[in-house]
């Protein structure tokens, strides 16, 4: 090594004084030349004359170095003097920049609104996703299992996971997996399936074209409202093309948790295989679907048993209203009031028969005025 005062030493002492701290191994002529082009120290230009031009990333030749010398020198742990303070290493290595970069540009933003009824036990959780689908698995959208702030009620951890497992089902009912669609029904779904096809799968491939086309949404939105413990009906929204036909869409999901494996399942098929499940709202749709609603007016359920119906308007607590006998119809009924007025909303119905051989659920945009 020359001891000549580089270029790189006169704009830079600490760089000369830990330069001149390192042993000098045995080197071809030209390598510290080249070395100090490959650190980035001087510009190309300023390289030497006599050695040809090099690019910005040097190879050098391992016979131009002792091979007792450790390959690779970290600069993190030279100090100024008098500054004792550690260097913190960089925890990402340059190659791994890039893919952080990546996934930070899909990253899945969602938003949960959590809204507690008086008793603190009920809440309608909503986990809006606004990512397209997965271009390997063309699953669309999954809602996050992270809580976040609200984490600490169970109840939302509970709708986060029902959620998932209708994100599985729909993902694997449109991926033609339905055998995994399949594991993921409840029992008495699987009851009423089975009396009504014949099978599970034999429904599971008429519903995959409809219910399947979830998987391809890239606006699906999850809604979960808690009816009773070990029960939930999750909501899904958003736009679907089945058959070709591109469609705004709300469906709702009926979930029920098992007690034995707390693992959560599809119940939205937990008919009586004698009577069936139908829901209708006396609430008619225009022509975009939207229910148009009063201050005062009552709306009406018909179910095809007595029980219970729960009634969730988003961004309100919800109300369950016990079906009377009116003929030879169970209706339970509904009247806004002018706390509920405001702009399009979700409003979601879930039923519970008192025999329990029922729960159905269905879910429509309205507004109250």
């Amino acid at each position: 090594m020359s001891d000549r005062l580089s270029p790189s030493e006169a704009r830079d002492p600490f760089v000369a004084r830990a330069l001149a701290t390192l042993p000098v191994p045995d080197h071809a002529p030209g390598f510290w030349d080249r070395l100090e082009v490959a650190l980035g120290d001087i510009s190309l230009d300023d390289a030497p004359t006599h050695e040809p031009a090099v690019a910005p990333h040097i190879v050098i030749a391992p016979h131009e170095v002792d091979p007792s010398l450790p390959r690779h020198i970290s600069l993190a742990d030279i100090v100024r003097p008098g500054d004792e303070r550690p260097r913190e290493r960089s925890r990402f290595s340059r190659a791994a920049r890039p893919l952080l970069a990546a996934a930070a540009v899909v990253l899945v933003i969602a938003t949960v609104r959590l809204s507690l009824a008086d008793d603190g036990g009920d809440a309608v959780l909503q986990s809006a996703t606004v990512t397209g689908a997965d271009p390997a698995t063309g699953s669309g959208p999954a809602p996050s299992l992270d809580p976040g702030s609200a984490g600490t009620t169970a109840a939302l951890t509970d709708a986060r996971r029902a959620e998932a497992t209708l994100a599985s089902f729909l993902d694997a009912l449109g991926g033609g997996r339905r055998g995994d669609a399949a594991d993921l029904i409840g029992p008495r779904s699987e009851t009423y399936l089975i009396a009504q096809n014949g099978s599970v799968d034999a429904f599971l491939i008429q519903a995959s074209e409809g219910f399947g086309a979830w998987a391809g949404s890239t606006d699906r939105v999850f809604t979960s409202v808690p009816v009773s413990s070990g029960s939930m009906v999750v909501v899904v929204e958003g736009t679907i093309a089945p058959e070709g036909m591109v469609e705004h869409r709300i469906d709702a999901f009926p979930m029920t948790r098992s007690e034995s494996t707390q693992t959560w399942f599809v119940d939205m098929w937990a008919f009586d295989p004698a009577i069936g499940g139908r829901l209708e709202l006396s609430a008619q749709p225009s022509g975009d679907g939207l229910r148009e609603l009063r201050v005062g007016e009552s709306v009406e359920l018909f179910a095809e048993a007595p029980g219970t119906v729960r009634f969730a308007l988003a961004g309100r607590d919800p109300v369950d209203v016990a079906t009377v006998k009116q003929g030879a119809a169970n209706v339970a009924t509904w009247t806004p009031t002018a706390a509920d007025v405001g702009d399009v909303r979700l409003l979601t119905v879930a039923f519970t028969s008192d025999s329990g051989t029922i729960f159905t659920a269905l879910a429509v945009d309205a507004r109250i005025s």
